[in-house]
């Protein structure tokens, strides 16, 4: 199995709602999937983050990824917390997707931001 085909692949497919990163302040700067398991298709996806004004944001943020089949039906969703206390206006967020054939059964993500 060529997880480096797979990575690449899943690179090409992920739609970033850039509206809800601006609603927020944040903008994403860039994303990758990395750490893909041939054994049970566990997953890793860094997403790197900015303010677009200032450092600062107001509130508290999730930042969700959603997961599509084929088909275009959703599989999986995985979201991460950015604290508006911790946040420095830069961050690179770290998600451990370890849901079984992840990486195998997904062909497009969906990157959005939401208050937590």
């Amino acid at each position: 199995m060529d997880t480096n085909a797979i990575a690449k692949n899943l690179n090409k497919n992920v739609d970033v709602v850039e509206s809800t990163f601006s609603q927020n302040n944040l903008q994403v700067i860039s994303y990758g999937f990395c750490g893909i398991s041939e054994n049970s298709g566990w997953m890793e996806l860094l997403v790197e983050i900015a303010t677009l004004n200032g450092t600062s944001i107001i509130n508290s943020i999730s930042v969700k990824a959603n997961f599509y089949d084929e088909d275009n039906i959703i599989i999986y969703s995985y979201d991460t917390k950015v604290d508006s206390e911790d946040f420095e206006g830069y961050d690179t967020l770290h998600l451990y997707l370890n849901e079984d054939n992840l990486a195998f059964n997904a062909v497009k993500c969906r990157l959005f931001a939401t208050r937590a």
